[in-house]
């Protein structure tokens, strides 16, 4: 499994600033291993995105990396998770909104089988 350490925070901050051009954000990484106990699950890491405006976003990061499955399997998974939000959105059951997604961004290693999903922060 990756590990926080392999996540790409340039690669991160160039997407972001590419979904919200001239809004000033700052990623929140933990740097200490045990910071990261409530962002680091099994699958998924989650990284902060805080915009100066006050809106929130999360970055979640597959801990997938080559090997741990077929890419098509993958990538149908988080499109599923991606779905199931809007479809659930759709019919007024508050669920974070996804702003993006997609395979092979956010690792270091630029390993194909990483996704993420950026999604609004919720608050219930």
């Amino acid at each position: 499994m990756a590990s926080l350490a392999d996540l790409d925070q340039q690669a991160i901050e160039k997407r972001v600033s590419e979904l919200r051009p001239n809004a000033p954000f700052k990623l929140i990484v933990p740097q200490n291993p045990e910071d990261t106990l409530d962002l680091a699950g099994t699958f998924n890491f989650h990284v902060e995105i805080a915009f100066e405006d006050g809106v929130q976003w999360l970055a979640r990061v597959s801990r997938s990396q080559k090997g741990d499955g077929p890419i098509d399997l993958l990538r149908d998974t988080t499109e599923s998770e991606v779905l199931t939000y809007r479809l659930l959105h759709s019919h007024g059951i508050p669920v974070p909104v996804v702003y993006d997604w997609g395979a092979g961004t956010f690792s270091k290693t630029k390993s194909e089988y990483s996704s993420a999903a950026m999604q609004s922060s919720l608050t219930m």
